[in-house]
């Protein structure tokens, strides 16, 4: 059974400064988020890490025009245990004329 997903205010701020860059990149990271993180966090979750804040994180490449965004998202489990927080993302955007990280 899918976890809910509540969403932080910084989350939903963060959210909306990367569609103001490219609508289509944020439409994936929704169904990243809903499609991947909520069906099974345990699976796809990476440890805390430093610089993040430390809570679970899942990270992923979303293509973009001109590019591709690599994004974390950062979020924590609710006591309920149904739910989940999303509480941060995060993105760098790499432009297709780099050859980041290999090529």
């Amino acid at each position: 059974m899918p976890f809910g997903v509540v969403w932080h205010t910084t989350a939903d701020s963060d959210l909306n400064a990367l569609a103001s860059k490219d609508a289509v990149a944020a439409s994936q990271v929704l169904d990243e988020i809903y499609g991947t993180l909520a069906i099974d966090p345990v699976a796809v979750a990476l440890r805390p890490s430093f610089p993040h804040p430390l809570l679970p994180k899942f990270q992923f490449w979303v293509n973009a025009t001109g590019g591709r965004f690599h994004v974390t998202v950062l979020f924590r489990y609710l006591p309920n245990e149904t739910d989940i927080e999303i509480r941060a993302i995060g993105w760098v955007f790499v432009s297709d004329d780099e050859n980041y990280p290999f090529g």
